[in-house]
C-alpha cells in the first residue's frame, strides 16, 4: 500500500485532469456533461463550476477518509498503534480505484476516441457502478485482512 502523500498526489492528479479535461470538452469541443447535477451547473450556469468542483471534491474526500479513520478507531476492539492511518489509506485507495475506473477512465476513453463520447446515454452510470464496486471490494478485502491480522 502506498503512503498517504503519494495517494493524495494521485487523487489530486485524477481530480485536476478530470475537471480540466471536462471543461475543455464542454467549452472547446461542445460536448455535454453526463452527470445530471454537474450538467445543470456547467451548462445552465457556467462551465467554470468545474474549477469550483476541484476544492469541493478534495474537501469531501478528505472528510470521508478522516471519517473512516475515526470510525475504525471507535469501532475496533483490539487496536494497533497505526489503525487510523491504515484505515485512512485503505479508504483513500478505494476511492482512487473507484474514481480512476468510474471517472478518469471514461474521460480518457473520450480523449483517445478523438473527443467523441463513448459512454452515450446512461452507459456512464454502469461504468461508475463498476468503479464503485471495484473500490468497495478493495476496501472490504483490505479491511478483512486488517481484522484478521489483529486477531492473530
Amino acid at each position: 500500500m502506498l503512503n498517504n502523500k503519494v495517494l493524495w498526489i494521485i487523487f489530486l492528479i485524477f481530480v485536476l485532469f478530470d475537471n480540466i479535461f471536462s471543461y475543455t470538452a464542454v467549452v472547446v469541443f461542445n460536448l455535454r456533461e453526463a452527470f445530471p447535477l454537474g450538467a445543470y451547473l456547467v451548462h445552465e450556469i457556467s462551465p467554470f463550476f468545474y474549477f469550483i468542483f476541484i476544492p469541493l471534491t478534495l474537501l469531501g474526500v478528505l472528510c470521508l477518509v478522516k471519517l473512516s479513520g475515526w470510525l475504525s478507531v471507535k469501532t475496533g476492539k483490539k487496536q494497533k498503534k497505526n489503525t487510523r492511518e491504515i484505515s485512512e489509506r485503505i479508504a483513500l485507495t478505494g476511492i482512487i480505484i473507484a474514481w480512476g475506473v468510474g471517472v478518469t477512465s471514461g474521460n480518457l476513453f473520450v480523449m483517445f476516441n478523438r473527443m467523441t463520447p463513448v459512454l452515450a446515454g446512461n452507459a456512464w452510470r454502469h461504468w461508475m457502478t463498476i468503479g464503485v464496486i471495484m473500490g468497495v471490494t478493495y476496501i472490504l478485502f483490505e479491511s478483512y485482512k486488517l481484522n484478521k491480522s489483529k486477531n492473530e
